[in-house]
């Protein structure tokens, strides 16, 4: 049984969060351990797996327990599981804080942001999707990276089926925004991605608070100006002169 090296897994893998990647390696690393007809090559093959996922990913591990043949595994499952524990910790307290900041509101007669499963699941993906898009492209600096990405990240960690705000949303547009002004049409790909996510936090805000009408995804990037009559299509250019008039 290939414990890590399943395209199923991989795929998997490669569409989490850094943190949700850390708690899917960690319960896999502790399947393979209970394997009685385990195989040393199998344990390589998931210490391959493990070390590129942190390394690409940029996160603080201790690398020295996967990242050569002569491996520990009991060394390297506490490693896992101690980061797994911190994290399910964390989480289970920003659950108990969400839930009563949720039933607060919900008891006041305050409404929450509410996503269907296939918009939620849209919005993961897409998330995913984003994340490869900024890794791998050739334009946008390494610093301007690391904010992205960074704020990616926490915009994934506050988003659920049901949420109270969508503060960490508006942080990832703001940083994109200013990115975008100063990469222009070169982050394209990115930016499709990001308007598409947008409209979904946009329904959402809109069925919240009965609005009529919402601002397009493009002006979230300087795509059109607000007292404008630039079209929703129009194609991005944060170089227009017009723009300072």
């Amino acid at each position: 049984m290939g414990y890590f090296t399943n395209k199923l897994f991989i795929k998997k893998l490669s569409l989490s969060s850094n943190e949700d990647g850390i708690i899917i390696i960690a319960d896999e690393y502790r399947s393979m351990m209970c394997d009685m007809s385990l195989k040393k090559h199998q344990v390589v093959d998931a210490h391959s797996v493990i070390l590129n996922f942190i390394i690409s990913r940029g996160i603080d591990i201790d690398q020295s327990a996967f990242n050569t043949i002569y491996f520990n595994t009991n060394k390297s499952l506490k490693i896992l599981t101690t980061i797994k524990d911190k994290i399910e910790n964390r989480r289970l307290q920003e659950r108990f804080d969400v839930n009563c900041e949720r039933f607060r509101y919900y008891f006041s007669g305050t409404l929450t942001y509410e996503f269907s499963d296939s918009d939620y699941d849209r919005i993961q993906q897409l998330i995913a999707e984003i994340r490869r898009e900024i890794k791998k492209s050739k334009v946008i600096t390494d610093d301007h990276k690391s904010r992205l990405l960074r704020r990616l990240e926490a915009m994934q960690n506050e988003l659920h089926k049901t949420i109270s705000d969508v503060d960490r949303f508006w942080g990832f547009i703001a940083e994109l925004t200013l990115t975008a002004y100063k990469f222009g049409k070169n982050i394209n790909p990115i930016i499709e991605k990001a308007k598409e996510l947008a409209v979904i936090i946009y329904v959402a805000i809109k069925v919240l608070n009965g609005f009529s009408q919402i601002p397009s995804a493009n002006s979230l990037f300087g795509l059109s100006k607000s007292n404008s009559s630039h079209s929703e299509t129009q194609e991005f250019s944060p170089n227009d002169p017009t723009d300072d008039k």
